[in-house]
């Protein structure tokens, strides 16, 4: 019987294989069993070591509150927020070109472009 173990590389993995002799298989019955246990333990070896297990961490990220502040929205004119929300606590000069103008009330700051809201920060 012979029976021979060779090495060979695939895909930057080293893989185990059985070569067998023309030989084995001229024998009778319990030959082929124990040829084909063989085989089939071997293939079986061979899927367990292969598989590799994924693993993976997941990020949870807690949403902040809503708070329940009405604020100016996009869109809105300097006009618009100073007659739905009144007028700021402090008004700061334009900056930049186009100039950005904020206005900060009590609990949010607006940030206009020209005279229109780009943005409402709550602080």
């Amino acid at each position: 019987m012979t029976i021979t173990l060779v090495k060979e590389r695939v895909k930057t993995r080293t893989r185990d294989t059985v070569a067998v002799s023309s030989d084995l298989f001229s024998g009778g019955n319990e030959m082929r069993l124990l040829l084909g246990g063989l085989c089939l333990s071997t293939c079986l070896a061979m899927t367990t070591v292969m598989v590799e297990p994924v693993i993976a961490d997941a990020l949870l990220i807690e949403a902040p509150e809503a708070n329940d502040i009405v604020k100016p929205v996009h869109g809105e004119s300097m006009d618009q927020v100073r007659e739905k929300y009144g007028d700021p606590q402090q008004i700061m000069p334009a900056v930049g070109d186009p100039p950005i103008t904020r206005w900060v009330y009590p609990e949010y700051t607006v940030y206009f472009e020209y005279n229109l809201v780009i943005y409402s920060v709550s602080d």
